[in-house]
């Protein structure tokens, strides 16, 4: 995930366990803290939701041939909103 067009970048896994944060040297010279505090934060869900997402393809592409009614809307409740698995 990431926040400030690319300043900050959040590596997590499948799990949205947070892996490694890279943030912009440029934003350390600044000195400016609270853009850090800011981006950080955005960053880290924008890759927790990117981990959601796959995780709910991976689960509807196992299933893809399985008749498991409530499927999707699980899979939505849980991405927390429309999944775009077909």
């Amino acid at each position: 995930g990431s926040a400030g067009g690319g300043m900050v970048t959040v590596h997590a896994n499948g799990l949205g366990e947070v892996l490694k944060v890279a943030i912009e040297p440029d934003l350390f010279e600044q000195g400016d803290r609270e853009v850090i505090e800011d981006l950080l934060p955005a960053a880290i869900n924008d890759a927790q939701a990117k981990a959601k997402q796959l995780h709910a393809e991976s689960m509807k592409s196992l299933t893809s041939d399985m008749d498991l009614p409530g499927l999707n809307d699980a899979l939505d409740q849980f991405v927390g909103g429309k999944t775009d698995v077909t």
